[in-house]
Order: structure tokens, then C-alpha cells, then sequence
């Protein structure tokens, strides 16, 4: 007896992947003109390193170890302790004793690096207001969502 017939899949479950792909696309192209842009107004190092969200990370979430932090963001410790070194030795970050384990140290906030996370975070914000411009904070929020649902599920977290 022959199954009842299949419906053809609509064209939402059908673009889906590649409209999926086109958002990928644009979400490495706006990484790269982030970091450029970030480059540009010091919140990213001339070679890479994420100094605002470093600095970011450990204001909002308290003093973490290189490792934990290098998990968090799927990077090697190595990278993360690259920019923790310089931010260090410009006295943003200090590296305290961490008593849960003596050879992993805590990276924590100085207030010099306080102060430097208020003044980066007031460039990007005087960007945004620019990039902002025009558009549709309703449309932003969904494209956010949209952008945290891809995340999610890239990472298989919920």
C-alpha cells in the first residue's frame, strides 16, 4: 500500500540553508570590517587581539583564568594569553593568585583598565550611533535574534 504522498517541502524549509549561508557570509565579512574598524579606534590590537573584549569580559563577569576564558571563546590559551600579556604590561590587567589552583592566575581589572574599557566603550558607541543611522531598531533586534539562534545552534548550546 503506497504511503500517502509527500508534500513538497515549501520554499522556507527549502531557502532556509542557503538564506543560512548568505547570512554566514555576511557575518565573516562584518567580522573582518569590525576588527578593522575596532583596529581603528583602539579597541582592537594592530595584530588582532580583542583589547574591549578582554577588558569587557573580566568588568562584567570578575577576574577568570586564561584557560577559562580561552574555552569561552574557542580560542587557544596561548592567543588569549598573548593579549593578556600586553594588556598587563599596560597595567589594564593584573594576574592575582587564584587559590583554586596556584599555577593558573586570575586575570583581573586594574583601575586603570577600568577606565580604559569607559573610554573604548565610548568610541564604539559614537561609531554605533553613526553606523545606526536610518535603520529600524526593530529590525536590528530581529536580525540580533536571528544571529543569536545561528550561534547557538553552530555551538549546540541553548
Amino acid at each position: 500500500m503506497p504511503g500517502k504522498p509527500r508534500k513538497p517541502a515549501s520554499c522556507q524549509q527549502r531557502c532556509a540553508p542557503t538564506q543560512l549561508g548568505a547570512l554566514m557570509h555576511e557575518l565573516l565579512g562584518a567580522f573582518f570590517d569590525l576588527r578593522a574598524a575596532g583596529q581603528r579606534i583602539g579597541a582592537v590590537a594592530d595584530w588582532g587581539g580583542g583589547t574591549w573584549g578582554i577588558l569587557r569580559t573580566i568588568d562584567e563577569g570578575g577576574p577568570i583564568t586564561m584557560a577559562e576564558f580561552a574555552r569561552r571563546r574557542a580560542v587557544s590559551r596561548q592567543y588569549i594569553q598573548k593579549i593578556a600579556n600586553e594588556l598587563i604590561a599596560q597595567g589594564y590587567l593584573t594576574l592575582a593568585d587564584n587559590p583554586r589552583h596556584r599555577r593558573s592566575g586570575l586575570l583581573s581589572l586594574t583601575a586603570a583598565g577600568r577606565r580604559h574599557l569607559r573610554e573604548m566603550s565610548a568610541r564604539i558607541q559614537q561609531e554605533l550611533a553613526g553606523w545606526s543611522e536610518g535603520m529600524d531598531g526593530k529590525s536590528v533586534g530581529d536580525a540580533t535574534r536571528v544571529v543569536a539562534e545561528f550561534r547557538r545552534r553552530i555551538t549546540g548550546t541553548k
